[in-house]
């Protein structure tokens, strides 16, 4: 009986070390992109969509009216995953970042940037939601510090100066932002500078300049 375990142990062995020895031999490269793919997290954009065209879609468009439903049901449960990935061209994600009143207002302005500065990169759109997002604070700090000015009987004469100077601060911080980023986006936009330089033949030696057909020379 022990002969007959030890025979099946080194033949399972064997096959073990035979199936090793035939199976491919990946390079670094493609180890790597193996590893990627294993270890995609769900929230990476390559994934959500993969997933959404693979099997979600397909089932909503085309499946009966259960797999609708889950493909419904997918697809809600997966729907900020989908926001954030489509972040730069929603600009969804700027919602949260402030008061629910103003939430119309950053994605019209965002967007109206992007269209009045041709914005086309990632960097570019960034820089535009910057912008928005500095506008929203100055507006929103101008309108606490006026609330806490007219509403004289909420707190006491010494803390609501102090309130009063935090706002201001907040929006002067907010502000300067803006202006800022406008400053940096106009750059960004602009065309690359060309320079033609033309002189007539310099010879340059080690800490001198010596200018063709002229007597008189430079040195360091």
């Amino acid at each position: 009986m022990i002969n007959q375990t030890t025979i099946q142990i080194k033949s399972e062995t064997e096959k073990v070390k035979k199936i090793a020895l035939s199976s491919k031999h990946y390079t670094p490269e493609e180890a790597r992109c193996i590893l990627e793919n294993i270890l995609a997290v769900n929230s990476d954009p390559q994934v959500v969509f993969d997933k959404l065209a693979e099997e979600v879609i397909p089932k909503l468009l085309n499946g009966t009216e259960q797999e609708k439903n889950q493909a419904k049901d997918e697809i809600s449960c997966r729907s900020e995953e989908a926001i954030m990935a489509l972040g730069l061209t929603n600009h969804y994600h700027l919602i949260p970042t402030a008061d629910k009143r103003y939430a119309a207002l950053v994605l019209s302005m965002t967007r109206q940037i992007e269209k009045d500065y041709d914005c086309k990169t990632a960097a570019e759109k960034a820089t535009a939601e910057v912008i928005a997002m500095a506008y929203i604070k100055m507006i929103d700090s101008s309108r606490m510090f006026t609330d806490w000015s007219e509403n004289k009987g909420a707190l006491k004469m010494r803390d609501r100066i102090g309130y009063l100077e935090v706002m201001s601060r907040q929006t002067d911080r907010a502000c300067r932002q803006f202006i800022a980023g406008l400053a940096i986006l106009k750059q960004m936009k602009q065309p690359p500078l060309e320079v033609t330089i033309r002189t007539k033949n310099a010879f340059v030696a080690n800490n001198q300049q010596i200018n063709a057909g002229s007597k008189s020379y430079e040195t360091n």
